[in-house]
């Protein structure tokens, strides 16, 4: 039986802080490693084959045209119906100007319209004590400002340095996907109540259950494989594709932001690429 999950109703008090700061790559010997997790290159196959279903190829594209010439010279062109869908598609999904790794998915979590001019993108670990300041102050004023506006498409990415936060980042992903923000907000809001308590996965347990997911959900998506490798899969792309070494690591477009935390920066970054279109 599905749960109904729901945050809008909760409020919560956070205690003052933001935890431990983790920046880096990974150190604790809490880590996750990489030979825990199911092979990526199954996770990258699928990935593939889907980018190609949902994608057709230009070439395939200019094999299935159909020309005519009419009796006054004039050219028609017959187009598939899967040309057309792949061609009206929003922006989001066409965004070839950008690095394979940095482009849209389906399976990402986001925020705003994907037909914005500009993309972010955010690498972070649920245990980031940088990455909850993120959410809870940048983000928040960001959201208000140019992604409300359609400016600014915003994509999370999870990149989690230890077991802890891959938990949490795999509870998030359980949730529907129209619901998996609304989690990875709470979490962070709540970062210190769960993260450095004695017990945090009872504690983290507790706030997943307010957002109405069950004991029995919680611990199916603690074991889930399908959903661990495909973080999995993502934390390597952002370490040897992007050389991210740290989080909160963000892109706006293809741009990697110096100062994260400043909203002045990245929307003078957005207004900068949206006045060079």
């Amino acid at each position: 039986m599905k749960a109904l999950y729901w945050f809008g109703a909760v409020a919560v008090v956070v205690a003052g802080g933001y935890g431990v700061m983790q920046s880096g790559m990974l150190k604790s010997t809490a880590a996750v490693h990489a030979e825990d997790a199911l092979p990526a290159q199954g996770v990258q196959s699928m990935m593939e084959e889907a980018h190609e279903m949902v994608e057709p190829s230009m070439e395939k594209i200019a094999q299935d045209l159909t020309l005519e010439m009419e009796e006054d010279g004039e050219m028609t062109i017959d187009i598939p119906e899967m040309v057309k869908e792949a061609t009206s598609a929003v922006r989001a999904e066409n965004r070839t100007d950008l690095p394979e790794a940095l482009r849209y998915r389906a399976t990402d979590i986001t925020v705003g319209d994907p037909n914005a001019p500009v993309q972010m993108v955010e690498y972070a670990s649920k245990t980031c004590g940088h990455c909850a300041a993120f959410h809870n102050k940048t983000l928040k004023i960001l959201k208000d400002g140019p992604i409300k506006e359609g400016k600014l498409f915003f994509i999370y990415r999870e990149l989690p340095w230890d077991n802890l936060a891959m938990l949490a980042s795999k509870v998030a992903r359980c949730a529907p996907q129209e619901q998996q923000s609304s989690f990875v907000e709470v979490f962070y809001s709540t970062q210190e109540k769960w993260a450095h308590a004695k017990d945090p996965v009872t504690e983290l347990k507790k706030f997943a259950r307010l957002g109405g997911m069950d004991s029995d959900t919680f611990e199916a998506c603690a074991k889930d494989e399908t959903i661990h490798a495909t973080i999995t899969y993502g934390r390597e792309e952002a370490l040897n594709a992007l050389k991210v070494e740290g989080t909160p690591t963000v892109f706006i477009d293809a741009q990697r932001v110096k100062n994260t935390q400043s909203v002045a920066t990245i929307e003078k970054m957005v207004d900068d690429i949206i006045a060079g279109m």
